[in-house]
């Protein structure tokens, strides 16, 4: 998949439906965010947890992220406009079926990747339609790792590990995820815990750092800085990227209670 997707941030938090006990999140959970670079407003994003999908009377989790640019030079950055879907066994949470619709202009472009979790391999499907409007198809099935996440499940198998975990600045997790055709070992690196102003008040946040998990699946470049709100869901708030001519920001935009 063509890494270039961002997405994360506002929270608008509605219980549609229930989750799997335990999950740091309900089906119904919508995280918008506004984008800037150098505080200049690029664009928008969005994360939502959609009602559980039923295949063959088995439930499974449907995650959806959405981006959209409003400035056509920070697609320099992230693709004009996006949407990956995503979905998830709930009960081992590991993902089934990951597609990614990327639009640039005229161009469009389709990765589907089918995942085998018993066997081990991925069938990766790609389609895109160039500019001239010809039509390129390819395929390819590789080997993947035990319990491998695509890069969104990835977020939220983030979130879920993190709930009962005690975590100190030094602290690194790691997240098997298959993207951009490749198998990666992606870490996230505790930075500190502290308490921010955000929103007007004072609240507990966990700073992290992510090694390629947001490039492969938000950003093509640029470090990350990640707040996370240090309490059982686990929700970002405030993802900062350098990259390159300035700094990317994403915010959450709903207001917390």
């Amino acid at each position: 998949m063509k890494k270039g997707l961002l997405g994360v941030a506002i929270l608008l938090f509605f219980l549609k439906g229930p989750a799997y006990a335990g999950a740091p999140f309900a089906c119904g959970e919508q995280l918008k965010y506004r984008a800037t670079w150098n505080f200049i407003p690029v664009g928008e994003a969005s994360l939502e947890v959609q009602e559980m999908e039923n295949i063959e009377g088995n439930p499974f989790y449907h995650f959806v992220a959405s981006t959209k640019c409003s400035i056509f030079l920070f697609s320099l950055f992230y693709e004009l406009e996006s949407k990956i879907e995503s979905l998830v066994r709930p009960n081992n949470f590991v993902p089934v079926r990951y597609i990614a619709y990327i639009k640039n202009g005229k161009r469009y472009r389709q990765d589907t990747v089918l995942y085998d979790q018993g066997n081990h391999r991925a069938t990766w499907k790609h389609f895109r339609l160039g500019k001239s409007l010809e039509e390129h198809h390819e395929e390819k099935v590789m080997d993947i790792p035990p319990d491998v996440q695509d890069p969104l499940s990835s977020f939220y198998y983030l979130r879920s590990n993190l709930q009962d975990k005690k975590l100190e600045a030094g602290d690194v997790l790691s997240i098997p995820v298959n993207a951009d055709r490749k198998n990666w070992e992606i870490k996230i690196k505790v930075l500190s815990k502290e308490t921010r102003r955000f929103q007007g008040k004072s609240r507990k946040v966990l700073i992290v750092e992510p090694e390629a998990w947001f490039q492969a699946t938000f950003f093509r470049k640029g470090k990350m800085i990640v707040w996370l709100t240090d309490d059982e869901k686990k929700i970002p708030l405030y993802i900062q990227a350098k990259v390159p001519f300035g700094i990317a920001i994403l915010s959450l935009a709903t207001k917390l209670d």
